[in-house]
């Protein structure tokens, strides 16, 4: 990869030093700003960590109350269905041991 200043002297004697120069502060300067540091890198990974913390968060919030709405409906329904079947299995075994 070629350095500033051997940019600088291709382009030179086309643009002129001044304007040379200034075209490669530019440069310089805009890839400088564009850049990403190791701490901009740093605070994505912990804006990122922390979007799926409040992610996972909310899932298992969710899965919780779904489990407790499945939980409402087995006692609600099935328990009874359950103590239903056994009287029935109980009468019918007292008829045949009669």
């Amino acid at each position: 990869m070629l350095t500033a200043v051997e940019i600088y002297k291709k382009i030179a004697p086309k643009l002129g030093d001044e304007e040379a120069t200034e075209l490669i502060t530019f440069i310089e300067e805009s890839v400088q700003r564009g850049a990403a540091t190791k701490s901009d890198l740093q605070e994505v990974a912990r804006e990122l960590e922390t979007s799926l913390r409040n992610e996972i968060a909310g899932i298992e919030t969710s899965l919780r109350n779904e489990i407790a709405e499945l939980r409402g409906l087995l006692i609600k329904y099935i328990l009874p269905i359950a103590s239903l079947i056994g009287a029935v299995v109980g009468t019918i075994l007292g008829i045949i041991t009669r």
